[in-house]
């Protein structure tokens, strides 16, 4: 059979059966360019009332896009012998329906698929419903046919990597590079040596996966921010506009590009500023781009936690007053804060600025308020780059501010003026009077 990559995609799309070797080329094609996504996409579509093989094919198509709910409700019928069981299984484990995808994976027949790729499979689902040590000793039974299979290194990484194995972790994700070009083991050793400062090695995985067979968005931001990190405002610029171009609706690609455009046509070469920058985009980073147990994860979700400034928000009573959140979340959720230099509460400080009395703040908002970030106000990029070059943080610290002293900050005019004047008067505050 020919190289995936060599083979269009209207060619893999009209083969008569999707067998395993088709299952994996689509799974990575729709990462791959714009057209290969927008062909498979259409794809999908025009078998939405198909039956039978047909069905199949189309949950196939969806799952590798990744809506997976729509996958499931078009591949629930497959049987036991067909290929697309380990497809139903990968769609119930991304939903957090665990015990659903081992029901189907242990079903599914090694025709097409070996059983080593089944047990990988069991592997990681075993690990994403939070049970590290099922499967380790998964991994570790397969740890002889699995030396030469960059998949059982990838997991093993990422079983290594929840039990706190940073190095371990990195060392198999190197050995998964090493057999072949896996973008998600490059993924994820680009983002394991991000959290832990390891900057040349963070930036250079990031490279393998857009260098490579797929090109993941979550990738092209990352290292859109490390370019930042060193200045390279256009390199920047360029990778979040690629992340657009695959997924338009991506918020942080949307916000970082309106930045490095703005980084462009400003005098940038201030350490605050860049400090503060990348805190607002630590601030601003999913908490899904972590590895979080199934309960963390659904109990955030339910709260409304989407990024590390809301849980930076949270308190510790609020997060342990909430249902099935104990003390092992808490203890997961206090690590990736601190990978960051965060903590719990951080976000609801207020402290005084420039020696204003803190009760006088007080009497025009509750802490609440104050302690909104400037982030949440939805400023233009220049005005809230300017707030950020005088360590304007939260909402608590710009209304200890008079006119004049933002006035005179560099970029920041008239307009900007007006517009946080606006934002202020919306939650019933103004600035200081001179």
């Amino acid at each position: 059979m020919s190289e995936p990559a060599a083979v269009p995609i209207g060619d893999l799309l009209g083969r008569e059966k999707f067998d395993r070797d088709t299952i994996e080329a689509l799974g990575r094609r729709a990462l791959t360019a714009v057209k290969d996504r927008d062909a498979i996409t259409q794809f999908a579509a025009s078998l939405a009332k198909a039956t039978g093989a047909d069905r199949q094919k189309r949950g196939i198509a969806l799952a590798a896009l990744g809506r997976y709910e729509e996958a499931v409700e078009a591949l629930v019928g497959a049987k036991p012998a067909d290929p697309a069981g380990v497809v139903l299984g990968r769609c119930y484990r991304a939903l957090g329906r665990t015990d659903e995808a081992v029901k189907v994976l242990k079903k599914v027949s090694p025709d097409g698929w070996t059983e080593l790729d089944i047990e990988l499979e069991l592997a990681a689902t075993a690990l994403a419903a939070g049970d590290v040590e099922e499967s380790m000793q998964i991994l570790n039974r397969n740890t002889r046919r699995g030396q030469d299979s960059p998949v059982f290194h990838l997991r093993r990484g990422m079983a290594l990597e929840q039990t706190g194995d940073v190095d371990g972790a990195i060392e198999a994700y190197q050995t998964a590079l090493e057999q072949d070009d896996q973008p998600e083991a490059a993924f994820r050793l680009g983002r394991l040596a991000d959290l832990h400062g390891a900057d040349e090695l963070a930036f250079d995985a990031y490279k393998r996966c857009l260098d490579g067979a797929a090109l993941y968005v979550n990738a092209l931001v990352n290292l859109g921010l490390l370019h930042e990190d060193r200045e390279e405002y256009e390199e920047a610029a360029e990778r979040y506009s690629t992340a657009l171009r695959l997924e338009p609706t991506n918020p942080r690609a949307a916000l970082f590009l309106k930045d490095a455009h703005a980084s462009t046509m400003m005098y940038i070469d201030e350490d605050l500023e860049r400090r503060t920058d990348r805190r607002n985009q630590i601030l601003e980073t999913p908490v899904t781009d972590f590895e979080l147990s199934v309960r963390s994860r659904n109990c955030l979700k339910k709260m409304g936690v989407k990024t590390l400034g809301d849980l930076a928000r949270c308190t510790e009573p609020e997060l342990l007053s909430y249902k099935n959140f104990g003390e092992t979340s808490l203890k997961e959720i206090k690590v990736i804060l601190a990978s960051k230099n965060l903590r719990l509460g951080m976000g609801r400080d207020a402290e005084p600025i420039r020696g204003r009395p803190a009760h006088a703040a007080e009497d025009q908002a509750d802490s609440e308020v104050l302690a909104k970030l400037i982030d949440e106000l939805e400023l233009s990029v220049r005005g809230r780059r300017a707030l950020e070059r005088l360590d304007i943080h939260s909402v608590g610290d710009l209304i200890q501010c008079t006119e004049a002293e933002l006035l005179a900050c560099k970029n920041f005019g008239q307009t900007s003026l007006n517009e946080v004047k606006s934002r202020l008067t919306d939650l019933g505050l103004s600035l200081k009077e001179a």
